[in-house]
């Protein structure tokens, strides 16, 4: 999604397809001395992402696995997650950068595969609410969003952990407070 957001705008754009060009290129080299190759590296790392999988993940790639559904199932929606995302980071053109890397830091954690610790991808979350909190003196919704989302990623990775149906109420906490915070984004758009 970080990727998709610099490809459209044009002053990245060569910076971007350079990047991933270096990255494909060492990949295949690397790949090369290990007897592997790029569809390989791929299905292993669907396969066992899907082994992985425990209490606490809120991704596709869990929805998918706890579903019971194929690998199939699990690239078409990622390739539908991508294609959502980027008509939606073009059709709100006046998103700005720092609500584009939120989004995208949504969008990234919900992907595929991602622990508790990955949830610091949401920084640029909070960074984005944080530059549109207005003043400190009065109490904003962007303020109590911003408190709600700090409150989500420290809720102790242990209480995740808890057996049914304990877990649910703080992933569905998160789940909602994330989503929620996307559509806020979304919804208040503003150019800063």
């Amino acid at each position: 999604p970080f990727s998709i957001i610099l490809f459209i705008k044009k002053e990245f754009r060569i910076d971007i397809i350079f990047a991933v060009f270096i990255n494909l290129f060492l990949s295949i080299w690397v790949m090369h001395f290990v007897d592997s190759n790029l569809l390989f590296f791929f299905n292993s790392l669907i396969e066992n992402s899907g082994y992985v999988n425990s209490l606490g993940s809120l991704d596709i790639q869990s929805f998918i696995s706890f579903l019971g559904f194929s690998k199939t199932y699990l690239i078409i929606s990622i390739i539908t997650i991508s294609t959502l995302f980027t008509g939606i980071i073009i059709k709100n053109g006046k998103l700005s950068f720092f609500d584009q890397l939120a989004l995208a830091a949504l969008t990234a954690r919900f992907f595929i595969y991602h622990a508790h610790y990955d949830n610091v991808i949401l920084v640029f979350l909070l960074i984005a609410l944080w530059k549109r909190i207005p003043q400190f003196e009065t109490l904003s919704k962007e303020l109590i969003l911003y408190g709600l989302i700090v409150l989500s990623l420290i809720i102790p990775a242990r209480f995740l952990e808890w057996h049914a149906p304990y877990y649910g109420v703080f992933l569905m906490y998160q789940l909602v407070i994330w989503i929620y915070s996307g559509y806020f984004l979304l919804r208040n758009n503003q150019n800063s």
